[in-house]
């Protein structure tokens, strides 16, 4: 997996202090069951955290007491994390590897992990949304795109499609969240 960088800036490194919910089954070994925990917690869309956390490390164990709260089953223990999360915006430009040409869609990987979906536009969208035809200005109601470089009849310049494996740049359109999985929706740049 890349590193976070300037170019990447939907990657981004989040220090972070809470309290974890420990099960008493894992007070034999603390750091195990807190690794157990954050681990079955990376790759879930977090509302907090405002992304996707990838993994973690530098994790340290603030103090060797817990707290138990009420008549809560769990202990809580109070670590410190650093986590790498993928925090895409709307309007963020990306690049991705091309996995699969779908028959209304093209699937993206972006940074080797996740999923991105850009949809075909069809010359009928394009009209709905009020693009004008390459070629023409769309101002005089003539001009249209019959030729050099044409309609977008698969949503893509001149109906060529990426090659499967080719790394293409995107921008991110919208961003959807169900069940703690994170799509991203997106238009070839």
């Amino acid at each position: 997996m890349p590193a976070p960088s300037e170019a990447s800036s939907s990657l981004k490194w989040i220090h972070c202090k809470f309290s974890m919910q420990l099960s008493p089954a894992h007070l034999a070994d603390v750091r195990a069951g807190i690794g157990e925990q954050l681990g079955n917690s990376m790759l879930r869309y977090n509302t907090s955290l405002g992304g996707v956390a990838l993994m973690f490390d530098r994790l340290a164990i603030k103090s060797d007491l817990a707290v138990i709260s009420s008549d809560a089953p769990v202990v809580f223990v109070p670590i410190e994390v650093r986590l790498l999360v993928f925090a895409p915006e709307v309007g963020q430009r990306m690049e991705a590897t091309v996995l699969r040409h779908g028959s209304d869609h093209l699937a993206l990987l972006a940074h080797g992990l996740v999923n991105v979906t850009i949809p075909h536009r069809t010359a009928a969208a394009d009209a709905a949304a009020g693009d004008a035809p390459a070629g023409g200005s769309g101002e005089d109601g003539g001009g249209g795109g019959g030729g050099g470089g044409g309609g977008r009849s698969n949503g893509f310049a001149d109906g060529a499609m990426p090659a499967v494996g080719e790394s293409v740049p995107f921008d991110v359109r919208a961003l959807h969240v169900s069940d703690g999985l994170l799509t991203v929706l997106g238009e070839l740049s």
